[in-house]
């Protein structure tokens, strides 16, 4: 993705921003040539044209949408409810001419100072107001076609695999900074909501789940652009409106109207966006809103980790992107009643139904809050508590919001006055005048959702008694282990000076190995797409056009490995990773665990180049997490990261065309011969692993607890929802801070039950180093003074791993060839 335009004026058409550069160059041409401007001019616009069907790859025209009073109400009698529950012939359903497409109507930004302003000002946005994106080619058809591509057992419960790799999400429409950066949805049951707990023999909503980014973290050294971004972080901040109908709404069509806790509508208290559905079929056409939920508070876990604020809006710091937690946008859109039976069918077999589901995404815009929080009492207990000092902040006076009044700490909470910054009577602009997400394709899951959600007593289970209560809330799911990457036939490593191409030969090890250990299932998010697609291809799911994962995948069977193509583009790969930010990576990781947390009990996400191996006594993953006198009360389990060296005796010459450098000899690489996982059985330290195996370590965690995961860090679990009201009803002290006990997460034991060997390329010409020539000591004694060996050999490992993975690789071959 290119430099990120400014957010300050919204130009004619997404990305048709001429330079100043540009500018000044014209206006120089035009005063050397004089009269033959005459000559140049049409060579100028033929160029003009070119370029920007170069630059826009969608379509891009002016919104002709009617105005209010000229769209027509949507007929929700029960008659046309009933007709639409009926399937009409397929021929019907086919016969649109023009069929919704994916269009992003884009709102002018409003100034960065109208934060100042109390109450906050009534956007008076026009319709043709708006700027237009369509995305031609993202329709229903293509997005949620099904040919088995996603099928198998216990995965294929969640359709619209494909849907994944055809967002924009690196054509993404600049110009409106609260347009959400999505990159997943699907549909799937709701677990917990902002503020709600639900019971255990309670059924929650389904729910179309949104999986995005938080766009301001991808440019972090510029902080002109970061400031007009700040919306990105508001949309992970709930508010409360409440639905105006009848003769309390303009015109009398559904309206909402920003409010408080006590005067919100019932839905609304937590909530961001409206969600407009739409169902299409050949006999007409259904229309109804809801109002979005959170799976967590994005809030509530951050004033838990003890931070008084979601944003820095000071110079220096002020991406915040050390704030890892806040990294990723997860929401949802509450299926209605009347638009669920065209999603979901009372079978297991899937639906037949042919009728087209859409939904709009209409961003609810308030500046972002700082230093004050949208809670109550139910939620976080008392905002200001007795005998603590606290004290307001607005965070624009450079006062440290980290920091309490005179260094002080508090328990409490600066509640956030809706009515005294918002008034009691701001009426938000109809959805046509909104800047929105429309036509997003809601594709049916292929079999019957789990509805009833864990009980919210799952962190005292897991934690505070015996296994067997909570081992037997997940015993009907599918699977017990599943491992989750994002890989690549090849890849730029942080700073993007380093090219690895290795990626087909490593994932086929990383499956067989983990297949072996017990996994039950590995979900590959392919992301080949980047490096080898040719330009302008679209992606449909298929993996067809360019060099991918995909012949790997097939090897293994989609009863053991799905495939998921999952193209987007890094947004930010700085070395420094409080700078940085892998935004597919990140990506891939939340819509793993969101889509696929619900069929296992544990999960994990890692790289290729990482094993989780079984030891001692343990030959099967599984064998170890089902024993409970072993793992006891853990949710989480940390397997640290020391990164292996290659063994120098596995390895052969490299010849000078690998890199110039090599042309003197010294270089070496991997026998072809040899695994990857044996090749790198060569470790500096013997485990328990030093301090700084901290920082990359992987992790094993239980989804009914984690509900959000970071790539090594867990950073929302079910412990850390707990309300307020929860806390006292179940006879607990109340206390701010929320983070695991070291029962609860705690690192394997490396000798006895888990360890990881991180198996980093070392490439040829990083072999002129001695240090990363591996020679183990000789029955892993280190001696004084020996300086020709460096590293310990695992022999576990070496002799009972190495051999089965060689045995099972080669049987890969044989029935493959055969």
């Amino acid at each position: 993705m290119g430099k990120l335009p400014s957010f300050q004026s919204t130009p004619e058409s997404p990305r048709q921003i001429p330079s100043r550069r540009f500018k000044r160059r014209r206006t120089s041409l035009f005063h050397f040539v004089g009269l033959k401007i005459v000559f140049l001019y049409p060579a100028w616009v033929l160029y003009s044209i070119v370029s920007f069907h170069r630059l826009v790859p969608y379509q891009v025209r002016p919104n002709n949408l009617p105005t209010l009073s000229e769209v027509p109400k949507p007929d929700t009698s029960t008659a046309m409810v009933r007709d639409l529950q009926e399937p009409p012939p397929q021929e019907d359903a086919a016969a649109d001419p023009d069929p919704p497409v994916l269009t992003a109507y884009l709102e002018p930004p409003r100034p960065r100072d109208i934060t100042a302003t109390r109450p906050l000002p009534v956007r008076t946005v026009a319709p043709g107001d708006l700027k237009e994106a369509r995305f031609e080619r993202v329709t229903h058809d293509r997005a949620c076609r099904d040919d088995g591509a996603d099928a198998g057992p216990g995965h294929g419960l969640y359709g619209g695999n494909r849907i994944a790799g055809m967002f924009p999400v690196d054509d993404y429409p600049d110009g409106d900074p609260f347009l959400p950066w999505i990159h997943d949805s699907f549909v799937t049951a709701a677990m917990t909501t902002a503020g709600v707990d639900y019971r255990e023999d309670e059924e929650v909503p389904v729910v179309v789940r949104f999986v995005g980014q938080n766009r301001r973290r991808c440019d972090s050294r510029n902080l002109k652009l970061i400031q007009e971004l700040e919306p990105q972080v508001a949309l992970l901040q709930p508010v409360g409106v409440r639905k105006l109908e009848g003769s309390e709404s303009p015109g009398g069509a559904p309206r909402y109207r920003l409010a408080n806790h006590d005067d919100a509508s019932d839905d609304g208290r937590f909530t961001r966006f409206i969600c407009r559905f739409h169902v299409h079929d050949g006999g007409g056409r259904l229309e109804t809103e809801t109002l979005s939920t959170y799976p967590f508070n994005y809030e509530y876990a951050n004033w838990r980790k003890r931070r008084e604020t979601m944003l820095n809006p000071d110079g220096r710091n002020g991406n915040d992107n050390a704030w890892y937690w806040l990294a990723t946008l997860i929401f949802d859109c509450p299926i209605p009643p009347d638009v669920l039976p065209h999603v979901v069918s009372d079978g297991a077999g899937g639906s037949t139904l042919t009728s087209q589901v859409y939904v709009d995404i209409v961003p609810i815009h308030t500046p972002a809050r700082i230093a004050q929080q949208h809670f109550n009492k139910a939620l976080a207990g008392n905002s200001k508590h007795t005998g603590r000092d606290y004290c307001n902040h607005d965070g624009r006076t450079g006062e440290d919001p980290q920091k309490g009044c005179n260094g002080k700490d508090s328990q409490g909470w600066e509640p956030f006055d809706a009515d005294e910054n918002w008034g009691k009577s701001h009426i938000l602009p109809p959805v046509e005048s909104s800047g929105r997400w429309a036509n997003i394709p809601v594709c049916r899951p292929k079999g019957t959702l789990h509805t009833r959600t864990p009980s919210p007593d799952l962190g005292k289970k897991f934690s505070d008694s015996a296994n067997s209560a909570a081992t037997s809330a997940t015993k009907q799911k599918p699977h017990t282990l599943v491992g989750c990457t994002w890989a690549s036939s090849s890849f730029l490593r942080r700073g993007d000076s380093v090219s690895v191409g290795d990626g087909e030969a490593r994932l086929k090890e990383w499956i067989a190995f983990h297949l072996l250990a017990g996994f039950d299932h590995l979900y590959i998010y392919d992301n080949s797409g980047v490096f080898t697609s040719p330009e302008n291809h679209f992606y449909e799911g298929s993996g067809e056009g360019y060099d991918n994962l995909r012949s790997v995948t097939d090897l293994f069977g989609k009863d053991k490995v799905t495939w998921i193509e999952w193209p987007s583009k890094i947004c930010n790969n700085n070395v420094d990773d409080k700078e940085g930010d892998r935004s597919s990576q990140y990506a891939a990781e939340a819509s793993c665990r969101q889509r696929y947390g619900r069929l296992t009990d544990w999960m994990a996400f890692f790289d290729t180049d990482e094993y989780l191996v079984p030891m001692g006594n343990y030959t099967d993953m599984k064998d170890w997490l089902k024993n409970e006198t072993a793992i006891q009360k853990a949710n989480i389990f940390s397997y640290m990261s020391n990164r292996a060296v290659p063994r120098l005796s596995l390895m052969e010459p490299a010849s000078d065309k690998v890199h110039p450098y090599c042309n003197k000899g010294g270089c070496y690489q991997r026998k072809s011969d040899k695994t990857f996982m044996q090749t790198y059985n060569c470790n500096r330290v013997l485990p328990p692993y030093p301090p700084s195996a901290e920082a990359k370590k992987k992790q094993i965690y239980r989804t009914d607890f984690v509900l959000a995961h970071f790539v090594h860090y867990t950073i929302v679990t079910q412990r850390a929802m707990r309300t307020h009201t929860w806390m006292k009803e179940h006879k607990y002290a109340w206390i701010r801070q929320s983070r695991e006990d070291r029962k609860s997460e705690r690192p394997t034991k490396e000798f006895e039950e888990a360890l990881m060997v991180h198996s980093r390329t070392v490439k040829a010409m990083e072999m002129l180093l001695s240090k990363n020539k591996g020679i183990p000591w000789p029955n892993n004694e280190k001696i004084a003074g020996d300086d020709k060996h460096n590293c310990f050999m695992n022999y576990k490992i070496e002799n009972y791993w190495v051999p089965l993975l060689e045995k099972s690789l080669q049987g890969i071959v044989s029935q493959n060839s055969s």
